[in-house]
């Protein structure tokens, strides 16, 4: 009864309620011994108009009344309202529609039946509904397979930087939709580790704030500078209850038996069978009782004629009593007994007053009506007409406009479709990464470097390289695992500022490798991922492998004991590229790619050099891919040394040989730390312990594969290289 009174669970409320029956906001109704209730004005004309004679009525629970089964609603209140709920291992979900639609869809179908019925959803609590196309395929063809999926109403306000939610979906309350608000805001501990926290799956947002008053929503988000709207918009539809999903069955009673409708015509037309059927019943009522009345008159006619007034006037003034009366005009007059009861009722006031003419005109005016009435029986297109009168007077009664907005959304690349394609460049230390919007500035060789920004002291920077907004970065660690993260779900930053914490993403671990790829290479079957690890391992794992990646990683690779990931990439399989790596001694082998197995994830890979030339001192520096068009492998060294090679001086090897020489050492204490395959034209970025230099490749000399590298990089006595790429 509860749910019959509130209108955000009812389009048009069946019960008028005094008290409390809770709110749109999460309240719960007040005990029934502190609430009055009784019928709506709608409920008691559509309901209770006419149910004597139209349904049939059975004892109540005590035998002491009679209850009709069923209600004549004069609408689809089905349909109308809607249905939620299981009953006897039946689960009905039924969604609400505007009451003026179903009007107009049901009067179309009346005067044709082949019609198509277009109907869709229209919610008290308003929101928008996302997959339109869906909906009405599922309405037309089977409705059993249908889904609605429903979100908030939001409104963005980019000058206050806030996102106001005003409606919520069907079947929500606003406390709860604020509750899973608040938790994808906050990291959560992990019921796993309790050392751990889930990082939060929203970022940016500094406030919530609940002015919702008098059945209104109003939810204010208030959003933390420089980040995007947009996202956080989608993160809200994704990850929170502004966005649900209802399935839709239909399911009603016919006869006393549920009934699955596949078709939302189908109930339509249940119900206008049923109406029909009402309808033409309460005809049949009428004209009974129509039929009784000229049945008296007969009586009254008979009695009434100038010969019998005399007789029937001495009648009544000689009876003892009612029976007696009754019995002489029975025996005299050859009356019924109806007719008798009646007659022996009257007054003699009332005998005085008839009229033999009036009598004859009621008779025919009755049976006029009766004749009327039958037409019911023999003429569809009467009941039609009087169903179609008596909808449209309860539309202009009782219209209202569409509450719930349609639209026709591409849910899979909603959040993609208003992204931004912007560049950005990624600055990669252990803990952070910042999402800088400017480009590194280019310096000749030997230059000072620019600032990375600041940095905490126990952490250094591994990486920087250039980005599309709406690519992966997948993150690979030291430990063989893999993280995925979208660009644009990074915020933007200052370069003085910390950026992205990293550790709500890791757990004891440090970042080897972060590159980004595409969505387009994400379904290229020919694209592979090359791991490979410090102590001479390297496999291919198809991209197909790196789909779906979990919140907290996947393994990309086993290790051997004491091991770690140096290197991963993207490769393509069908061109004629291979792969260079390089150890700490400068010893460099160029692999053909068939050689390198192509394995699944959780597996270890194979050797890249023989295993003689591997020792506890001299391990893995680099490993990078060499491009058909490549023509320079770049060497940089710990001490700030650098060189190109031209690739042909790499001859292809197979996997597991020996390798050559590709540069030497000044110092003993001097190592490889990186190795390149770079374009002719390209700008080089060396990180140090303590800054960048963004410097063209053009200024870094071409040498021989023995020779010494130059000076790149002018180093003070605590500085030494950590990383470079290309930009």
């Amino acid at each position: 009864m509860v749910k019959m009174a509130q209108p955000w669970y009812m389009n048009i409320p069946l019960v008028d309620s005094h008290g409390n029956v809770g709110s749109i906001y999460g309240d719960p109704p007040a005990s029934y011994r502190y609430t009055e209730a009784r019928l709506t004005k709608f409920a008691e004309e559509v309901m209770l108009d006419n149910v004597k004679g139209s349904v049939d009525f059975i004892p109540n629970y005590d035998y002491s009344l009679q209850e009709p089964c069923i209600l004549p609603c004069k609408v689809p209140l089905s349909l109308v309202n809607g249905s939620f709920g299981i009953a006897v291992g039946y689960a009905a979900c039924i969604p609400p529609h505007n009451f003026s639609e179903v009007i107009a869809e049901t009067m179309k179908l009346m005067k044709d039946p082949d019609y198509e019925v277009e109907l869709l959803p229209d919610y008290p609590t308003g929101g928008i509904l996302c997959n339109a196309d869906e909906v009405k395929k599922a309405y037309k063809e089977n409705l059993k397979n249908g889904r609605i999926i429903l979100r908030s109403k939001i409104i963005k306000d980019k000058k206050k930087n806030t996102l106001t939610i005003v409606e919520i979906p069907y079947l929500e309350y606003l406390d709860k939709v604020k509750e899973t608000i608040q938790t994808a805001c906050t990291d959560q501990p992990d019921p796993k580790d309790k050392k751990h926290k889930i990082p939060r799956k929203i970022e940016g947002v500094a406030d919530i704030e609940d002015n919702s008053t008098g059945g209104k929503i109003e939810l204010i988000i208030k959003v933390k500078k420089d980040f995007d709207l947009d996202l956080i918009e989608n993160q809200l539809y994704t990850y929170t209850d502004c966005q649900t999903t209802l399935n839709v069955n239909f399911v009603g009673v016919v006869d006393e038996n549920f009934e699955n409708y596949k078709h939302v015509k189908d109930i339509l037309q249940e119900w206008i069978d049923f109406r029909i059927d009402t309808v033409k019943r309460v005809a049949i009522t009428k004209i009974q009782e129509k039929n009784y009345r000229i049945h008296i008159i007969d009586g009254l006619l008979i009695v009434l004629d100038d010969k019998n007034i005399d007789k029937l006037i001495q009648i009544a003034r000689n009876g003892k009593d009612k029976k007696s009366v009754m019995d002489e005009l029975i025996k005299v007059f050859k009356v019924s007994e109806q007719q008798a009861e009646y007659i022996a009722m009257l007054r003699l006031y009332q005998i005085n007053h008839f009229e033999i003419s009036a009598l004859d005109d009621e008779k025919s005016n009755i049976q006029n009506e009766i004749d009327d009435l039958m037409k019911y029986f023999t003429d569809r297109n009467k009941v039609i007409k009087y169903i179609t009168d008596e909808l449209v007077i309860l539309e202009k009664k009782y219209r209202f406009n569409r509450r719930t907005e349609i639209q026709n959304l591409n849910l899979d690349n909603a959040k993609e479709l208003i992204i931004p394609e912007t560049d950005h460049t990624l600055i990669v230390t252990k803990k952070y990464i910042k999402k800088l919007a400017d480009a590194i500035k280019i310096q000749k060789r030997g230059g000072k470097g620019n600032s990375i920004g600041k940095i905490k002291d126990d952490d250094t920077p591994i990486s920087i390289f250039n980005v599309n907004n709406k690519d992966n970065i997948l993150i690979f660690t030291d430990s063989g695992k893999v993280y995925s993260k979208k660009v644009y779900e990074i915020p933007i930053c200052e370069i003085q500022s910390l950026g992205y914490n990293m550790n709500s993403i890791l757990k004891d671990e440090k970042i080897t490798n972060i590159f980004p790829i595409n969505d387009a290479e994400m379904k290229n079957e020919n694209i592979k991922i090359v791991i490979g690890t410090r102590q001479n391992k390297i496999k291919l794992v198809s991209i197909s492998e790196f789909a779906n990646i979990f919140q907290t990683g996947i393994i990309a690779t086993r290790l051997n004991e004491g091991d770690t990931v140096i290197y991963a990439q993207k490769v393509d399989v069908t061109k004629n590229n291979s792969i260079i790596a390089c150890t700490t001694d400068g010893t460099t082998i160029n692999m053909r790619f068939k050689t390198i197995p192509d394995v699944l994830r959780p597996t270890f890979g194979s050797n890249i050099f023989d295993s003689s030339i591997i020792t506890k001192d001299n391990v893995i520096a680099g490993i990078d891919l060499i491009m058909e068009d490549t023509p320079y492998v770049t060497f940089i060294t710990k001490k700030g040394l650098g060189k190109k090679v031209e690739v042909g001086e790499f001859p292809e090897q197979i996997r597991s040989g020996k390798g050559r020489i590709g540069i030497r050492m000044k110092t003993k204490d001097d190592a490889v730390i990186k190795v390149i395959a770079c374009p002719e034209d390209c700008n080089l970025s060396v990180i140090s312990n303590t800054g960048v230099i963004g410097m063209s490749i053009k200024d870094v000399s071409t040498l021989l594969r023995p020779a010494y590298g130059n000076t790149i990089k002018k180093l003070n006595s605590r500085e030494f290289i950590i990383d470079a790429s290309i930009v």
